[in-house]
Order: structure tokens, then C-alpha cells, then sequence
């Protein structure tokens, strides 16, 4: 006698679901570690007045490893956690006032550096050569955030102290 082979789609369905959640328990459980990796090389650093750390290598890593998107938002919860407090930054720092210090514009311009890569990756493809310029243009923006945040803060320093001088002039 032959048994009938019954074929249920709603099993096929249940599968794909529990193969999609996996993927996505994975993906986030991506994104901590890479948080976390960010955050271990940050405290790897060679003092000077703006720290020089492993931290943009970690972020680059995050964005070629997880891609645009899963990238940036493990930068996101490495600044975030952060500027909640918990010492993630260089020196084993945190709190909103690095935010606001002389690395704040560093900090946050990883932030940009991942939505420019997570941008250019997207239009362009995920190829090794794409992913290099992006990367490339990345650091550059951060670069240039950085700077431009860290001179900003240094015209809001030299104007308090004129205030404060004409202040006790007066």
C-alpha cells in the first residue's frame, strides 16, 4: 500500500518564519558585538590632545562587516550607550559632556561616516572597490566633522573667556 504524501504550505511558511527570526536574532546579536568591539578599541590609544585610537578601524570594520545599515546602528548604540554614561569612550570616559568636548565632533561624525557608507553602498553596490571609497570618503567626513566641531568648540571657549574678561572689567 503507498502512503500518501500530505504537504502542508503552512509548515513551509512556519520554517521561513523561524529561519527569518533566526537571521535576525543574528544580525542583532552582530550589532551588540560590534558595539562592543568599537567600544574595546577606543580604549586603545596613544594620548594626545584628541586621542588617537582603533576606533574609526572598528567602525570601518562594522560597516564592511555588517553592511550600511547594521553598521551604523551599532555606531548608533556605541554612542548612545555612551552619552548615557556608560564608559565606552576614550579613556574609559562617557557621559553627554564628551559629546560636547574636544572628540565629541569625532564621535559623532561615525555616525555620519556610516550613513554615508550605508548611502554610497546602496546606490553603488557592495563590491570591494565601492566599499573602499566609501570607507575612504567616510574618514574624510570624519575628518572634516571632527575638526570643524572640534574648532567650533574651541571659538565658543576663546568667546566665553572674552565675556568673562570684559565681565570683570566692568
Amino acid at each position: 500500500m503507498k502512503e500518501q504524501v500530505q504537504t502542508n504550505p503552512a509548515a513551509g511558511s512556519e520554517m521561513t518564519a523561524k529561519k527569518t527570526q533566526h537571521q535576525k536574532i543574528v544580525a542583532m546579536v552582530q550589532i551588540a558585538l560590534f558595539a562592543a568591539i568599537i567600544a574595546v578599541c577606543s580604549w586603545i590609544q596613544i594620548p594626545m590632545t584628541v586621542p588617537f585610537t582603533m576606533q574609526t578601524f572598528a567602525v570601518f570594520c562594522a560597516l564592511a562587516t555588517l553592511g550600511g545599515k547594521g553598521g551604523t546602528i551599532s555606531v548608533l548604540i556605541y554612542i548612545v550607550l555612551g552619552a548615557v554614561g556608560v564608559p565606552v569612550f576614550a579613556g574609559f570616559t562617557g557621559g553627554v559632556g564628551i559629546l560636547f568636548g574636544t572628540t565629541g565632533g569625532y564621535i559623532i561624525s561615525f555616525l555620519f561616516t556610516g550613513l554615508l557608507f550605508w548611502l554610497i553602498t546602496h546606490f553603488l553596490g557592495d563590491k570591494l572597490p565601492v566599499m573602499i571609497l566609501a570607507l575612504v570618503l567616510g574618514l574624510a567626513v570624519c575628518a572634516v566633522v571632527g575638526v570643524l566641531l572640534l574648532r567650533g568648540l574651541a571659538e565658543v571657549l576663546d568667546m566665553l573667556e572674552v565675556l568673562c574678561q570684559v565681565q570683570l572689567m566692568v
